[in-house]
């Protein structure tokens, strides 16, 4: 038997005409090189953000942590409120590493802190009642100077710098 004696096996397949032929598809990624490292830059732009916020989260948890605290002061007396206001403000100041400033008596802490605050904000509006109050035995607040000390502290625990 010849080739040309073979039976074909099937039917015969007709072929479309070559002009119909349609190109293959356009991939869904550009076939360039730069492309993968914009994607990169991007991702690696994204992690480095990332790992910013998450510093400062940590960095600034002693502020939450003071800012907590200083929510719970309101049914404390007046002395122990004095006391912790002044407490807080100098843990504040340890965990800066700021053990100079902490270790201040409280006048002179007040006056320096003053220094690094915008006249609104300052210590020294209170006058001595927050700086020598938490040493007089029948210390009375009325409730605004309490809301001021405590709005006072509680800016100055958001606001402070790291020089303080």
């Amino acid at each position: 038997m010849n080739a040309t004696n073979i039976p074909a096996s099937g039917p015969k397949i007709e072929l479309p005409n070559t002009a119909y032929i349609l190109p293959d598809n356009i991939a869904m990624w550009p076939p360039v090189w730069w492309t993968w490292l914009v994607v990169g830059a991007l991702v690696i732009l994204l992690i480095s953000l990332m790992t910013i916020k998450f510093i400062s989260y940590k960095r600034n948890l002693y502020r939450r942590d003071a800012i907590k605290l200083i929510d719970t002061l309101e049914e404390l007396d007046d002395v122990a409120f004095l006391t912790q206001c002044h407490q807080i403000i100098r843990r504040c100041l340890l965990t800066l590493g700021r053990n100079d400033l902490a270790s201040l008596p409280s006048q002179d802490l007040f006056d320096q802190l003053d220094l690094g605050l915008s006249p609104k904000y300052q210590f020294k509006q209170l006058g001595s009642v927050f700086v020598t109050g938490a040493y007089q035995p029948n210390l009375l607040l009325k409730e605004e100077q309490k809301e001021e000390i405590l709005r006072l502290t509680k800016h100055w625990c958001r606001r402070h710098r790291k020089y303080a």
